[in-house]
């Protein structure tokens, strides 16, 4: 990695940052602005002495030069290639001065609020190693924002194509916490859009596995806390605002074939490679109905005239033959995790 970090944190001359935030970055300059403008005034809203690293993942877009140009207050680090997510906020954990560690997503505007009743938390509850907040779209609504632990049945069950009982949630409301006496709720997983942890918990259970490209990792990160024993905590009562799926726009039925995969090996790396098999196994079976699904839609939309229609339905004509062609090479035994 060519890396070449630039300027200070703005907070050296008052000493070492609070808050170390991390974007890593790919081919979408526009958002990439819109979300370091955003956490630079969130910062000062606040009162939080904040430290931006930006990771640009092999960009061919611009994203590094707005940074040169526009936000002198960042340290910048360039890849020659698209690292993956991992690799990238490895990098820059290396330079990271702050206490604590932020993730931000590219895609992602943040204020004040959720950055400081985040930390507030960390600094009263001494066993909370990770925070996440509410995630919404920019009309206000909810997005996924944390989950449950994915397992051989439940994701062999979603390959099939059933609905998960368990997965990935919508974010609480303030109800739900203070149900329970507290204005946050113990979760599983926290989204690696916005994702606060602990300098502590990072130097006790180690950086992000790189073994996952795209997606998954930041659950993986929260299983191994889990492990050490900290908890991770939703707080519903504060939100920001998230252009979901922004970055991968264009890739829909790939993004979700890099899901599926980072998904099975996140089930090889913690109940072993075997359980992968069934997984596989589903992708298979539910290809077809998926395929045949939408073909009809396809059919359907060229004869009512409905574009809208036919491009989703080759969306998942798409996303059937991704699904049958992953199932049945030798990328789900997920070969990385057993070198």
């Amino acid at each position: 990695m060519n890396d070449r970090a630039r300027a200070t944190a703005p907070d050296d001359r008052k000493g070492k940052p609070v808050v170390t935030a991390i974007v890593v970055t790919w081919n979408r300059p526009d958002l990439l602005r819109e979300c370091l403008r955003s956490m630079l005034a969130a910062g000062e809203e606040a009162g939080i002495a904040l430290e931006l690293i930006v990771v640009d993942n092999g960009s061919t877009a611009g994203d590094a030069e707005v940074v040169e140009r526009e936000f002198l207050e960042a340290k910048l680090l360039r890849a020659e290639q698209n690292l993956g997510f991992a690799r990238a906020v490895n990098r820059a954990l290396e330079i990271a001065l702050g206490s604590e560690v932020l993730l931000v997503n590219n895609d992602v505007q943040v204020t004040g609020a959720p950055l400081r009743e985040a930390l507030t938390l960390l600094n009263r509850e001494a066993d909370i190693g990770i925070v996440g907040v509410k995630l919404v779209g920019p009309g206000g609504e909810p997005q996924i924002s944390y989950g449950t632990f994915d397992t051989p049945a439940s994701l062999t069950a979603e390959a099939l194509g059933v609905p998960a009982i368990m997965g990935r949630k919508l974010g609480a409301t303030p109800a739900d916490a203070h149900r329970e006496g507290r204005d946050w709720i113990d979760v599983d997983y926290v989204s690696g859009a916005f994702f606060l942890i602990r300098r502590a918990v990072i130097k006790q259970i180690g950086v992000l596995d790189e073994r996952f490209y795209f997606y998954t990792e930041e659950a993986d990160w929260c299983l191994r806390a889990r492990g050490a024993g900290w908890r991770t905590v939703h707080l519903p009562g504060v939100s920001v605002v998230h252009h979901h799926g922004a970055t991968t726009s264009g890739q829909a039925a790939r993004s979700r074939l890099w899901l599926l995969e980072s998904r099975t090996c996140f089930v090889c790396k913690h109940y072993g490679k075997l359980w992968s098999l069934p997984i596989r196994l589903a992708a298979l079976l539910g290809a077809s109905p998926l395929a045949v699904k939408g073909l009809a839609m396809v059919a359907l939309g060229r004869i009512r005239g409905r574009a809208a229609m036919t491009s989703a339905g080759w969306d998942r004509v798409e996303r059937a033959w991704r699904g049958a062609r992953w199932a049945i090479s030798r990328r789900w035994e997920c070969p990385e995790f057993w070198r």
